[in-house]
């Protein structure tokens, strides 16, 4: 399925990384599929759902990008959330969503990986 996935070239970048193919494949794995589409049912970003599994799976590795993302030839640590934002539209439209809006704050609270984020609706 990934491959056929239509992403924009300004993503593609980390997208073809190896680690950035390690969170497409999580992103596109069903039960992955389901809590995008359940936080979206509950009127929540697609991917506020996902930060207790991504910090569990991919912590360590998030942990370095982030600690080395000034160094010019590692990923950016913004444009990698970015682009994991980019890879759940593109998947959440897959599954017939659009976007109800964009910048919907996530609860600093949760101490999460992402401050604000897309909320989607069904088409």
């Amino acid at each position: 399925m990934g491959s056929m996935q239509n992403f924009n070239v300004r993503f593609q970048g980390v997208i073809d990384t190896t680690f950035g193919k390690k969170i497409l494949s999580f992103l596109n794995e069903e039960k992955t599929i389901v809590m995008l589409e359940t936080a979206t049912y509950l009127g929540r970003p697609a991917i506020e759902a996902l930060v207790p599994s991504l910090e569990s799976r991919f912590g360590a590795e998030l942990k370095g990008i982030e600690d080395n993302s000034n160094n010019p030839d590692n990923i950016d640590f913004d444009h990698l959330k970015r682009t994991m934002g980019h890879m759940v539209k593109v998947i959440m439209e897959e599954q017939g969503y659009v976007i109800d809006q964009k910048d919907v704050k996530i609860p600093d609270t949760r101490n999460t990986l992402f401050s604000r984020a897309v909320r989607y609706k069904k088409a």
